[in-house]
């Protein structure tokens, strides 16, 4: 490869998953007084998604508007 010459970006991703060996299961916290509240999020972007992900990993109810 030399300077200005294009990336493959398929090869790239295909050298990251055959890099990853054995699958991360996200870790979920189990937390009573948060499973009584809910969390609305607003929009179902990067940014929203996001957010609900780590949300539900602290064990809140989650819900996306």
């Amino acid at each position: 490869m030399t300077i200005d010459e294009a990336v493959s970006i398929r090869a790239l991703k295909r050298f990251m998953v055959d890099q990853e060996v054995e699958m991360q299961v996200p870790e979920v916290r189990e937390n009573p007084e948060n499973a009584k509240r809910k969390v609305a999020i607003i929009g179902a972007g990067p940014t929203g998604l996001s957010c609900a992900y780590f949300l539900a990993r602290m064990g809140y109810k989650t819900c996306s508007i």
